[in-house]
């Protein structure tokens, strides 16, 4: 009875996965205002680059956002986790700790890592699912994003409002074959409350980790999938129409590498802009306030560091770079 009334009062952890540019950021940043009120919340947020970009985003929910970066929390910053969710837990006293892992983090060591850890307790495990790019990536990742499926409790997923029922079916059931457990959440997130995000998330059973379909990630920052980063800094300020001038070239020219996301907060002419970019064209740049802009990360494969560097400290010259 005194174990069970000691595990009740520790932080209950939610742990949200999700590959790169899935939306992870975006449905914490629905959910914290209203999803858990009257709890004392605590983010731990992850960036597998050197360039912890969201961590902006997030306090401007007014939630305290521990950023770990240049790593993922599944093998090369184990231990920085750990010792980040025993402060966190100790100083912050929050009722609820929320977890993004990094976009290229293995679900299961993550989940091994929380149940090891034995100052908190795990409650539910999310994974984010771009619904346009899931079939292909399950094909192209393999493995690597299996992981993220076969571990989560709950599926919830983003870009589903132009999708055609015909596809969202052939999607569902595609997660179906991987995941036969899971709550899956196919709504658009326009028409969900975080009410009822929240009362999914309290719906799934916990799943155990099913270790072993991923490789530990190299002390690089280049996983076992071969996905790399490269972070970037600048002092040039941009107009929204040369910033997008220049994500375009990025997403057009495999030159620079195949790249998956690009994000970043730099200094535009009259505020501070936040982007994010996917291929094939999906670029979003909006302002913002940031403490420490003029900085961005580039995630993919064979990426070509000097050409991206140049890239966002050259100014175009109609069109050329």
């Amino acid at each position: 009875m005194g174990q069970e009334r000691t595990k009740s009062a520790l932080p209950r952890v939610d742990l949200f996965s999700g590959f790169l540019g899935a939306g992870k950021t975006t449905l914490l940043k629905k959910l914290i205002p209203e999803a858990w009120p009257g709890e004392r919340l605590a983010v731990i947020e992850n960036e597998f680059g050197k360039v912890p970009i969201d961590t902006d985003f997030l306090e401007e929910t007014g939630v305290r956002v521990r950023a770990l970066a240049a790593g993922c929390i599944c093998c090369t910053l184990q231990g920085d986790f750990r010792l980040a969710l025993r402060q966190v837990a100790q100083e912050q006293a929050p009722d609820r700790i929320l977890i993004e892992a990094s976009g290229a983090a293995a679900l299961s060591s993550v989940i091994s890592v929380l149940e090891s850890v034995e100052e908190i307790v795990l409650d539910a495990v999310v994974t984010v699912v771009d619904a346009t790019r899931c079939v292909l990536f399950v094909d192209k990742l393999g493995n690597f994003y299996r992981d993220q499926i076969v571990n989560a409790g709950t599926l919830i997923l983003s870009r589903t409002q132009s999708y055609t029922e015909e596809a969202l079916a052939a999607t569902v059931s595609r997660l179906r074959e991987l995941n036969a457990e899971a709550e899956i959440l196919t709504a658009p997130w326009d028409s969900l409350s975080a009410r009822e995000l929240r009362e999914a998330l309290q719906r799934q059973t916990h799943v155990s980790a099913a270790p072993g379909l991923t490789g530990r990630l190299r002390p690089t920052i280049r996983s076992a999938g071969g996905l790399e980063s490269c972070a970037v800094k600048t002092e040039r300020s941009f107009t929204p129409a040369e910033l997008r001038e220049v994500l375009e070239a990025l997403l057009a020219d495999e030159g620079y590498g195949r790249v998956f996301r690009a994000k970043g907060v730099l200094r535009g002419s009259d505020s501070i802009l936040f982007f994010d970019a996917m291929p094939p064209n999906e670029i979003n740049i909006r302002a913002g306030h940031s403490a420490q802009p003029g900085q961005l990360v580039v995630h993919g494969t064979a990426l070509q560091e000097e050409r991206l560097i140049e890239l966002f400290k050259q100014k175009t010259k109609r069109g050329v770079f």
